[in-house]
């Protein structure tokens, strides 16, 4: 069995597999697409190069591709989403952080608030110290963060789906995306986040990966 790659535009397309005995363009195949045939090395393979004179290795595919935007989008949704959010109480900025824990620790004092006999104030850990918070001022930080963090979820739809209909096709589309606003600077916090198993190299490279881990330094 002889093998031969049909060759498009410098790009092998198909392998064909032909018997032993057959001469091709008369036993098989037209004269012309017999032409156009070029017996293949034994680790030819579709989607490798042809220079015109040896097979080399498939070109990368460009970047970024649709794998390529989608992990970013969605490591940018999760970044901004547990990069914590800053709410004004009386005239004050307050950074509360939205990772997972402080969210859960949030959830459920707000629903403490809603029981029976709730405190009027009291007082809660921020990044930068115990503060004195009212109570109906807290329920309003608590609204204002969870919107904060559904509002990076629903952002992220709206990007998957541009990414699927072909809208959109470069990170600094991505970036430049309706997210939702912070509402304040939050001094550069960290936020450490997996990385994407779906990310290629040059995304792990962009988020500076590190043992598998990508540091942030937010800015809004």
């Amino acid at each position: 069995m002889q093998h031969y790659a049909r060759v498009l535009d410098g790009v092998v397309a198909e392998i064909i597999a032909v018997p032993d005995g057959l001469v091709l363009g008369v036993d098989i195949f037209t004269a012309d697409f017999a032409a156009g045939l070029i017996v293949a090395t034994d680790d030819a393979a579709v989607g490798m190069t042809w220079d015109g004179s040896a097979f080399g290795p498939a070109p990368e595919p460009p970047w970024p591709t649709r794998a390529d935007l989608v992990a970013y989008a969605n490591a940018e949704q999760w970044r901004r989403a547990t990069g914590g959010y800053t709410a004004t109480i009386d005239g004050t900025p307050m950074v509360f952080p939205t990772d997972t824990v402080s969210m859960g620790l949030m959830t459920g004092k707000a629903a403490r608030l809603d029981q029976p006999d709730p405190p009027a104030s009291f007082r809660w850990q921020t990044p930068t110290g115990f503060v004195e918070i009212a109570a109906a001022d807290f329920r309003g930080a608590a609204i204002a963060v969870a919107d904060f963090v559904q509002g990076t979820f629903d952002a992220l739809a709206i990007v998957l789906s541009g990414i699927a209909d072909g809208t959109i096709t470069t990170i600094a589309e991505i970036d430049a995306a309706d997210w939702p606003a912070f509402a304040a600077a939050n001094g550069g916090q960290l936020v450490i986040i997996p990385v994407p198993e779906q990310a290629s190299v040059k995304v792990r490279a962009r988020f500076a990966a590190v043992s598998g881990t990508v540091s942030y330094t937010l800015s809004q």
